[in-house]
């Protein structure tokens, strides 16, 4: 499996909720799409790791 690392920069919108936006080209490469599941860990260093659900893998 490969890894792919990018640095994004945390935002917040005009209700006080956090986001970040995933570049598009990131997502193309990843194969990921609108509406997807997509599982979060917590690195323990104050990264996390982004992955999708199991469930989404065998989505075409």
């Amino acid at each position: 499996m490969a890894t792919i690392t990018a640095i994004q920069t945390v935002k917040e919108n005009k209700d006080g909720e956090l986001y970040f936006e995933i570049p598009k080209e990131l997502v193309e490469l990843l194969g990921w799409y609108e509406g997807m599941s997509i599982e979060w860990s917590d690195n323990g260093d104050g990264s996390w790791a982004l992955r999708i659900s199991q469930r989404d893998k065998n989505d075409p």
